[in-house]
């Protein structure tokens, strides 16, 4: 093959890359408006304290920073409280649910593996709860912490008023929590008797909270915020379907066109 037929075949490829590149960029490039619209995620893991005594425990601060960033930030349009913790202090999640509560926009909270006690009442103070069928959740004891010593007297007040307010939280009469209150459930058996509205994955506690701020794209942005989070955030931006197909097609047909097999067929 002469030089000038490998240099038109070359010449050629590369225009064809070349468009292809401003095909996938302009897509990209709408995706930076949608930015602006956050679905904020604040995790709950752990045992619920006003200082981390340990490295198992999660301190009123951080949540709390977390409810009141996504707050006041006017990209975030939604809030999802993800929960895996068996409780803690009542007094720190009596003060975040207030929190939660007060938040002029949704609030989703999503059980993974526990809701429980004093963490289910965090979740109470949400617009929707969200749980997996496996989830447990419950208001079996409130949690002795190993700092804080109560007699059991002091517990049995503190379980009353735990109930008090989960009821009042849940729309649901305190005789009726007070039966369920020894007991832990799985998801299913917890939507039945109305501890939380809906089962499912955080995927599906995520198209809850976009459906009610009526978001079609949108990022998940962790909060309270890190020097990671503008990243992050670009990876986790959500498109609608068709925009994933387009995206999705320009994608293979690149892959295509560089494909070192389809060079070495024209000698070049």
């Amino acid at each position: 093959m002469s030089e000038k037929v490998k240099l038109i075949g070359l010449a050629t490829i590369t225009i064809i890359v070349i468009c292809l590149l401003v095909a996938l960029i302009l897509p990209l490039s709408d995706l930076v408006v949608d930015n602006n619209n956050e679905i904020a995620i604040i995790p709950v893991n752990g045992e619920i304290s006003y200082n981390n005594y340990s490295k198992n425990q999660i301190s009123i601060e951080n949540i709390e920073n977390g409810i009141k960033d996504a707050n006041n930030n006017p990209n975030v349009k939604a809030i999802i409280i993800e929960i895996n913790s068996k409780g803690g202090s009542l007094v720190a999640s009596e003060e975040i649910t207030k929190l939660i509560k007060s938040s002029k926009k949704p609030t989703i909270a999503w059980i993974s593996d526990y809701g429980t006690s004093e963490a289910y009442l965090i979740a109470s103070g949400t617009d929707i709860i969200v749980a997996t069928p496996s989830s447990v959740v419950g208001i079996k004891s409130t949690n002795k912490t190993k700092n804080i010593a109560k007699s059991e007297s002091l517990l049995k007040q503190d379980k009353k008023y735990l109930i008090k307010l989960i009821a009042k939280n849940r729309g649901l009469q305190v005789n009726q929590v007070s039966k369920i209150a020894n007991i832990q459930y799985n998801g299913k058996e917890a939507l039945n008797i109305k501890l939380i509205d809906k089962v499912g994955d955080k995927d599906k506690a995520i198209k809850i909270a976009a459906s009610q701020a009526n978001l079609t794209n949108y990022v998940l942005v962790d909060y309270p915020k890190d020097q990671g989070t503008q990243f992050t955030s670009f990876l986790n931006t959500k498109m609608n379907s068709k925009e994933e197909v387009n995206l999705n097609l320009t994608l293979y047909k690149l892959k295509t066109v560089l494909n070192i097999n389809n060079l070495n067929k024209l000698n070049i």
